[in-house]
């Protein structure tokens, strides 16, 4: 599903097309000189029948034909949505127009904008709508931490609010109808599909079947009249015949991670991926104690700093994120003595790169590795692997996860390499002496090495014996060798993280790096030695490139969370 530029497309005519657009002209919107046609790597768009200037109009909708909450209001559900807002004051316009088209769905032969949501895709390609073996494709990504949130977010959100309506309404909202997965596929379109009108959203048929543009492709736009109560796509580039139009969904479309999780596809240019670690883990590392982790959670607040930040490809990390390292990096001795008086800004000056000593912006530097590796550890393939993959033929969904881990493994990449450097380069300019040992951290970190690489030659015998896979001892489970080997990294992370922030000398952390590369490398060999793809998921086409996909670019109108409000014309 990754977004390429193309060229003409083919001309698509259909009776739900026909109608769809004869019922917009019936209810007072103007269309100009363009028809709907399919791409291979869009689906379905717009096209430009003829060259047309500057200035045209494209498209002009009148509000009443929009969604609204305002028409939401005046539906049947009217007085359902009064009584939800009153129980919930923090009703938003969004779950109004969710719940808005989740009715007319149900009521579509009844329903003013039927012949628009009979054109609307019901098969969407957002990872929500993913099998679960589809989105463990995901694990150890961003968007998997997304879609997991994301799930977990609308079943309450579901049980809310319809445990609130039913109470009062159960007629206007029968369990058999009104399910979860219709609530999923409402609250994906009317997500993807609004624009800003005025002061709120709007659902605006016919405007938001235009695809996103492609970085190399200008974008037209948009606006709304609000003397004329009309809604206009207009063209501001200018283009050719035969030549698809396209929008502009928001500058966070080009985040790799926004675009898949809010629209269903891969945007083409990679400048804009980006990785979120974390400087703290939710429990204490080894050796570390609760006081101690809390103290390093406190003073994180206290500087205004988060815990989570976004490390981009081409760019070093941000000023706070390595603040934020800074203070993952601290001894307990350091933290004791830290001053929480004073202003958030002036922590940050003194918790920066150069503003202490270069040993402290070597801990600082290598807080951020330990925690780039952890990330990059998650995964359940390295980047040779997922390359492997990715040159052979795989169905849309799984494409679409494999190309995102194996893009985030390149972002993680780069930042470990420009971390890296910098230690070199501090190392060279202030050379650093080499410390004695603090004996818990090291003799932690030396006891963990060892356990890790007694237990990883344990899985080797184990994965390579005749009955490896077959033979357990009668009323045990048997071990999953990922997760094993997920338990050893886990082990050797946290005590390299205790040994982050307490004396250690290098060759005992060279130990436990070489220890990391065993997992990493022989280890994963042994336990994973084919690409973990389940073949029920594999493409029985022969086209390796994107798939038409049911959920068309064209259906997502610009701007999902972002939503400029558009300009209005005088």
């Amino acid at each position: 599903m990754v977004q390429q530029a193309d060229g003409a497309g083919v001309k698509c005519h259909t009776p739900e097309l026909e109608v769809f657009l004869n019922w917009l002209t019936d209810n007072g919107a103007d269309l100009g000189d363009f028809c709907f046609a399919t791409w291979p790597s869009f689906g379905r768009g717009v096209m430009a029948t003829q060259a047309l200037p500057i200035g045209t109009t494209v498209v002009e909708v009148p509000f009443e034909v929009m969604m609204t909450s305002q028409s939401a209001m005046a539906s049947p559900i009217g007085d359902a949505l009064r009584h939800l807002g009153h129980q919930d004051s923090q009703l938003s316009t969004d779950l109004v127009l969710v719940l808005h088209l989740m009715y007319e769905r149900v009521h579509q032969a009844d329903s003013f904008w039927a012949p628009y949501i009979e054109i609307l895709p019901k098969n969407l390609t957002t990872p929500i709508f993913y099998t679960e073996a589809e989105i463990r494709e995901f694990h150890g990504s961003t968007v998997g931490d997304l879609v997991q949130a994301r799930l977990k977010e609308l079943r309450k959100l579901y049980k809310t609010a319809f445990g609130i309506i039913r109470e009062r309404f159960p007629e206007l909202f029968p369990k058999e109808k009104f399910t979860f997965d219709l609530f999923k596929w409402a609250w994906s379109t009317e997500r993807a599909r609004c624009f800003c009108v005025g002061q709120g959203f709007a659902m605006v048929p016919g405007c938001d079947m235009f695809n996103h543009h492609p970085a190399d492709v200008p974008a037209q736009e948009y606006d709304t009249d609000l003397s004329r109560k009309v809604f206009r796509v207009f063209i501001s580039t200018g283009t050719r015949a035969n030549r698809q139009l396209f929008l502009d969904y928001g500058d966070n479309v080009e985040c790799m991670h926004h675009a898949i999780h809010e629209y269903g596809f891969v945007p083409e240019d990679s400048s804009q991926d980006s990785v979120t670690i974390k400087a703290l883990s939710n429990k204490p590392a080894m050796g570390e104690t609760q006081a101690v982790h809390v103290k390093r959670k406190a003073l994180l607040a206290r500087a205004g700093l988060r815990n989570a930040y976004d490390i981009k490809r081409n760019r070093p990390p941000g000023r706070k994120c390595l603040c934020a390292m800074r203070v993952a990096s601290m001894s307990p001795a350091e933290l004791l003595a830290a001053d929480f008086t004073g202003e958030p800004a002036n922590f940050v000056a003194r918790l920066s790169l150069g503003a202490g000593t270069p040993e402290s912006d070597v801990g600082t530097l290598r807080a951020l590795t330990q925690s780039l590796r952890h990330r990059l550890h998650q995964h359940p393939t390295n980047l040779e692997q997922d390359a492997a993959l990715l040159r052979q033929k795989l169905s849309c969904n799984v494409r679409t996860a494999v190309l995102c881990r194996y893009r985030e493994k390149i972002v993680i990449n780069n930042a470990l390499k420009w971390a890296f450097g910098m230690i070199n380069t501090i190392k060279k300019d202030h050379p650093i002496p080499v410390r004695s040992s603090s004996p818990t951290a090291a003799s932690s970190l030396r006891k963990t090495v060892g356990k890790v690489l007694a237990a990883n030659r344990a899985l080797k015998r184990s994965a390579s014996g005749p009955a490896a896979s077959t033979a357990t001892t009668p009323g045990t489970t048997p071990a999953s060798p990922a997760l094993s080997r997920t338990a050893m990294f886990r082990r050797l992370s946290s005590a390299s993280a205790a040994a982050n922030s307490q004396a250690v000398s290098d060759d005992i952390r060279s130990a436990a790096a070489a220890a990391a590369k065993v997992l990493t490398g022989t280890a994963h060999a042994v336990l994973h030695p084919s690409p973990p793809v389940s073949p029920a998921l594999t493409l029985e086409s022969a086209a390796v490139t994107r798939p038409a996909s049911p959920l068309l670019h064209s259906q997502q109108a610009p701007a999902a969370r972002q939503r400029p409000t558009s300009a209005a014309a005088s």
